[in-house]
């Protein structure tokens, strides 16, 4: 009886450890799968940047993407990425380095994979171009990489990855031959905001797309039918008083663009004296004029009878 109740104990024991022990540490990955691992001096080459969650929420992503001076940046495509707000757009701040942000609303924790239910596939951050200035072994790993939890807290998530090792000859075997990018940028929505703890409370439009080509290149913002004016989003709207119209325009790559129109807030909203009423009050005015004349008019003949 004395060996059942130990036994007992010590399975038991065995079974709260393990409950209440962590069977594992979640870790997002990065990952980076190129065009080839062969490329090309003079021609472009481009890497995608992968996200795992590992099956949990995230809904904030940023890291620093770092190169050797033996290639040089292109520029970027966001088309099939997994962030549809950009906080800070692909900038290569440095030599060799270059930093992204972005925020996912609602969380991202894979897609499912139609072969393996039990499993969540990687999503794509971005889509880099690279052009090899020389031959040589090409490096290129991340830096800094910050990922958060969709937990309502912001708690930041360990993040592993490993540099990704290419070549670079002078043969033009591996040259990426892009097709014509008809199409425009994706239908968007501008927004008119405005935040007292932003731009001083100042009305900003907020706006993003996407384009599944070579990707959005600028943006272009007119404010009551003026001249347009080249920028990124959030933009601070000049006109803070009277607004008739505010639209949007997004160039990709190839010249395409889309253009979008806001919502002017009621706040901001151009009055407006309706013609109708004017018209009529021109004509009260008019006649009113015309029969003070004839009423003096009679009364300077009464005289002089």
């Amino acid at each position: 009886m004395k060996n059942f109740f130990r036994t007992s104990f010590i399975v038991l024991s065995l079974c709260f450890v393990y409950i209440y022990t962590p069977q594992s540490v979640f870790a997002a990955q990065i990952s980076f799968v190129p065009s080839s691992r062969e490329v090309s001096v003079g021609q472009e080459f481009y890497v995608d940047v992968y996200l795992d969650t590992q099956g949990e929420s995230v809904n904030t992503a940023g890291l620093t993407i770092t190169f050797p001076e033996t290639v040089s940046y292109a520029y970027s495509n966001e088309g099939q990425s997994i962030i549809p707000l950009w906080v800070e757009n692909p900038t290569e701040k440095t030599a060799g380095e270059l930093s992204f942000s972005g925020i996912i609303p609602g969380g991202f924790n894979g897609y499912i994979d139609p072969f393996d239910t039990t499993s969540r596939a990687p999503g794509s951050l971005i889509r880099l171009y690279f052009i090899p200035k020389t031959t040589g072994p090409i490096s290129i790993s991340a830096k800094n990489p910050e990922v958060y939890r969709n937990d309502g807290s912001g708690t930041r998530v360990a993040v592993t990855y490993s540099a990704l090792s290419l070549n670079a000859t002078s043969s033009t075997s591996t040259v990426i031959t892009r097709p014509t990018d008809t199409e425009a940028p994706l239908p968007f929505t501008p927004v008119i905001v405005t935040d007292e703890l932003l731009f001083d409370g100042a009305y900003v439009v907020v706006f993003t797309t996407k384009d599944l080509g070579g990707g959005i290149v600028y943006y272009e913002v007119r404010e009551n039918n003026g001249e347009w004016v080249r920028t990124t989003s959030p933009y601070v709207l000049k006109n803070q008083k009277k607004l008739s119209s505010v639209s949007v325009r997004a160039f990709d790559r190839a010249g395409n663009q889309r253009l979008a129109e806001a919502e002017i807030p009621e706040a901001l909203q151009k009055s407006s004296i309706p013609v109708f009423p004017l018209l009529l009050g021109v004509a009260l005015l008019i006649l009113c004029a015309i029969l003070i004349y004839r009423w003096k008019s009679i009364q300077k003949l009464m005289r002089k009878k």
